[in-house]
């Protein structure tokens, strides 16, 4: 995300910052789909960040003590997540629970629209609350790559039914990630397990789990798709 590009820029001014708060959550097992052949079929459409401009997201952390330096901050109030690793992650956690997911070629696809794919339901997921605390343990000697942390978000996950041209479902779901050890990357993979987290709560989610396994919807009073 561009906010860390802001914080790394700062840890090298010397800055200091506070830690975000992290939202711990447990963990959830997935429904498993009763029958494959029976589930109806989704197709992931988008997720859209939301937030506050200029509120703190991101805190880097260096050094062996992981002390924190500098805060990275939301740059707008409202931005489609074009991170390809938010639709592996949801695709996965779908195909892994056994529901019928349509596969796409996702942010390299600049023709096909979604609205266009044959399946039963589109789900769209406003993504809000993003925080992240990141720590580089090498950072003095600028590594800047390896490291470790912690993440958590929240994700209003919005179902829109093809047949009935509206929303007809929509779940809250908490999301949250931790990487103990140091890895490269920490930054991408800890909001995409926090975002993976979120799949894994909607498909724990009992309404959701009805529907996905054939329950009547009606479409849900002045609801509209995510934009």
């Amino acid at each position: 995300m561009k906010v860390l590009l802001v914080a790394v820029s700062l840890i090298l001014m010397g800055a200091c910052a506070p830690m975000q708060q992290i939202e711990r959550v447990p963990e959830v097992d997935p429904k498993m789909a009763e029958s494959f052949a029976q589930t109806k079929s989704f197709v992931y459409e988008r997720a859209i960040v939301r937030g506050e401009r200029g509120e703190g997201v991101v805190t880097v952390q260096g050094g062996l003590a992981c002390v924190p330096h500098a805060q990275g901050h939301a740059q707008s109030e409202q931005y489609a997540a074009t991170n390809q690793a938010f639709e592996n992650a949801f695709q996965e956690e779908f195909a892994r629970a056994g529901y019928r997911i349509a596969r796409t070629v996702g942010g390299g696809d600049l023709f096909t629209d979604k609205k266009d794919i044959a399946a039963d339901f589109r789900i769209a997921g406003v993504v809000t609350k993003l925080k992240m605390n990141v720590c580089f343990p090498m950072a003095g000697f600028g590594n800047f790559t390896t490291g470790k942390g912690e993440a958590s978000l929240t994700v209003e996950w919005q179902v829109y039914s093809n047949a009935t041209k509206s929303v007809v479902y929509t779940s809250v779901q908490k999301g949250y990630a931790i990487i103990s050890s140091s890895m490269a990357g920490p930054v991408n993979e800890l909001w995409r397990e926090a975002f993976a987290r979120a799949v894994r709560g909607l498909l724990a989610d009992e309404g959701f789990v009805a529907i996905a396994n054939g329950a009547t919807v009606t479409p849900i009073v002045n609801a509209k798709p995510s934009s």
